[in-house]
């Protein structure tokens, strides 16, 4: 089915990027209870998508079971934010390669996390069939050391809500992942942000608009499932 992808940094430039990615973890915060409103209103109200052009409250939480929202590393982190304060707005979450930071500002154990995390489909008073969290990892990345307490301490706190199917972590190679996550937006004709961090070495190379690549992206595939590129300027 098609599905309109979206990728996206939580630097606004090339000027926040910082010397040590842990002291972006501000802009990650900021990408997930602002930003995302803003990218959510500009994808919405530009394609055809379930919300049919509206972006009130309402229309969005009603449409809510046709957008994901998924991240690599920092992205992931972002991912967790958005589960945590956002769950209204997005069914899918798929934080690759990285861990909750929600928590780091009041050095939270890892019950108080678990709790953090829950807060937003708490509150929603959301079941497990509301949403899907699938976390990936590679099988020998580091990563994995600091998800799977994480994911073990959700588990066992709140296992009415997450349960083998709402909460899933797949151990694999990276090609097995997209392979998948392409799968599961096909079948549930999503449209995914992919939310992508940048170390300060990455941030320095030149942005679209000085390298003189502007325009729409060209249509592609993730997965199996035919897919709409779109960067935000």
């Amino acid at each position: 089915s098609p599905t309109i992808v979206v990728f996206a940094t939580y630097y606004p430039d090339r000027s926040f990027a910082t010397d040590d990615y842990e002291e972006d973890y501000a802009l990650n915060r900021f990408f997930a209870t602002t930003e995302i409103d803003t990218l959510i209103d500009a994808v919405e109200s530009r394609y055809t998508t379930f919300a049919r052009g509206d972006t009130s409250d309402q229309s969005l939480r009603a449409s809510r079971r046709h957008r994901a929202f998924g991240g690599f590393s920092m992205g992931a982190t972002t991912t967790w934010d958005v589960f945590a304060l956002r769950p209204q707005y997005f069914y899918g979450y798929m934080p690759m390669a990285g861990e909750s930071w929600i928590g780091r500002e009041e050095d939270a154990d890892s019950p108080r996390i678990a709790e953090l995390v829950t807060a937003g489909v708490e509150r929603a008073q959301y079941g497990p069939q509301d949403f899907r969290v699938l976390a990936s990892v590679g099988s020998e990345d580091p990563a994995l050391w600091d998800m799977t307490p994480q994911i073990d301490e959700l588990r066992e706190d709140y296992p009415d809500l997450m349960t083998e199917d709402s909460l899933q972590l797949w151990e694999a190679s990276r090609g097995e992942v997209v392979q998948r996550l392409g799968h599961l937006a096909g079948q549930h004709h999503l449209m995914v942000t992919v939310l992508t961090g940048r170390s300060p070495e990455e941030a320095k190379l030149p942005s679209s608009r000085e390298s003189g690549r502007t325009g729409p992206l060209e249509n592609t595939a993730v997965g199996d499932a035919p897919a709409l590129k779109w960067e935000g300027e």
